[in-house]
Parts: C-alpha cells; sequence; structure tokens
C-alpha cells in the first residue's frame, strides 16, 4: 500500500501543471490605441480618473492605486507627468490633496517604444497554498478616445501544497478615463 502512495504522489510531483491565458487581444469595443510615433517615448502624460474598467469584468470596477500599488486609500485621481525625456512622476490624488508621489527613472524603472510604455516588473512572494514568485508588468498606452490603456502581464512558478510544481500566466487589459476638468 505504501507503495502505491508513494508512486502516486511521484506522480503527482513530477506531472505539475502549468497553464498560460491566450487572451492577449485588445478589447475590441474600446477605443483604437493611439499609433506609433515616429521617435521618442510614448506620451502618457494626463490626469485620470482612478476607477478604470476591467476588460474581464466590466461591471467590477478597479482603481488605478491598487492595480499598480496596492494602495487601498483614498484616492479620486492619478496623475502622470512625463517630466523630462527619462523621467516619469505618477502621483495619487484625493481630490485637491496629494496622497502619494512615485518617481520613475528610464531604464532603472521603466522602459520605452514609440507606441507604449512598460514599467518594469515586480516580483513578489506568494504563499496561499502555493509557495513561490509571482512577476507582474504594466504597459501603459493611450486611446484615442482619451483613456489611459494598461496592459497587465502576470506570470508565477511555485509548489502547491508544498510539492506540486505549477505556474502559469495571464494578462489583464485595463482603462481609466482622462479628466477633463481639475479636481
Amino acid at each position: 500500500m505504501r507503495i502505491y502512495l508513494l508512486i502516486g504522489w511521484l506522480i503527482l510531483a513530477v506531472t505539475g501543471c502549468y497553464t498560460h491565458a491566450a487572451n492577449t487581444d485588445y478589447p475590441n469595443k474600446w477605443g483604437k490605441l493611439i499609433p506609433k510615433r515616429d521617435t521618442g517615448c510614448l506620451d502618457v502624460t494626463g490626469r485620470y480618473i482612478n476607477m478604470g474598467d476591467d476588460a474581464d469584468h466590466p461591471k467590477r470596477p478597479i482603481g488605478f492605486s491598487l492595480l499598480l500599488y496596492q494602495d487601498k486609500r483614498k484616492i479620486s485621481h492619478i496623475q502622470i507627468s512625463q517630466t523630462s525625456s527619462d523621467s516619469i512622476e505618477i502621483t495619487l490624488w484625493d481630490e485637491s490633496n496629494l496622497v502619494d508621489r512615485k518617481y520613475y527613472k528610464k531604464d532603472r524603472d521603466y522602459f520605452c517604444t514609440n507606441e507604449e510604455i512598460a514599467l518594469k516588473s515586480n516580483t513578489e512572494l506568494v504563499g496561499e497554498n502555493v509557495i513561490g514568485l509571482m512577476k507582474t508588468k504594466h504597459i501603459l498606452m493611450k486611446s484615442d478616445d482619451g483613456y489611459l490603456v494598461i496592459k497587465q502581464h502576470s506570470e508565477g512558478a511555485g509548489l502547491a501544497f508544498g510539492f506540486i510544481p505549477m505556474g502559469g500566466g495571464d494578462y489583464q487589459w485595463y482603462r481609466f478615463k482622462e479628466m477633463l476638468t481639475s479636481p
């Protein structure tokens, strides 16, 4: 009997599991992404409402501050400033009160092309039924209807229940409406 249990455990441990979501397509109901520029980084400067749309769950809004920073404080809007050719500043606001400020340096914290800005991946340790690492990258783009669009790419690997190898990845699309008036 012990041999069968050992063989069963070995089969589980060796086979493992890896999944990767295939849905990488931009939602066709949203405005078109702004096409490539001739040179330089895409300009994502603007003030955006903190609560945005989740392409997979349109009835469940998501906060930019929660998506990028896991920040649960009250945030009304965010402002992105490309302060020079090699830096970005993102500020979080509660109406007219500054809540937080984040600075990003080109090549160290982000890289850019003429069609997107990719904030470098952050890696975190996960540990509820799975022991492992998860890496998330946020890609910022603009659409022709005034939205900031974020493509989130997450990948992870670890051990389920401490002994079954598993991994996976997925893509999520979010958008945040540009504010036309100051708060």
